[in-house]
């Protein structure tokens, strides 16, 4: 299982302990939020909430952006062959 420790003032280190408590780092972050986020992930948690909702808004985006090409191509078309 990843842990992550505070290894110096402002440095984080995501890693994991082997059976004999030897730690065995994997990566460094600034901050625990980056960590946690990090270890998160390696234990084969999810997304966070926050990455959702980016991946959400990116899909919405996408949708609307779609929509509105869609709408164009119609209405150009409209104009064109009056349909």
């Amino acid at each position: 299982m990843y842990v992550y420790i505070q290894s110096e003032k402002s440095l984080y280190t995501v890693g994991f302990y082997k059976p004999d408590g030897e730690f065995i780092p994997e990566s460094d972050h600034p901050d625990s939020d980056s960590a946690a986020r990090r270890v998160n992930f390696l234990n084969g948690g999810c997304f966070s909430e926050g990455i959702l909702k980016e991946i959400k808004k990116m899909i919405d985006k996408n949708e609307k952006e779609e929509k509105i090409d869609e709408l164009t191509r119609e209405e150009h078309s409209e104009a064109l062959w009056g349909t």
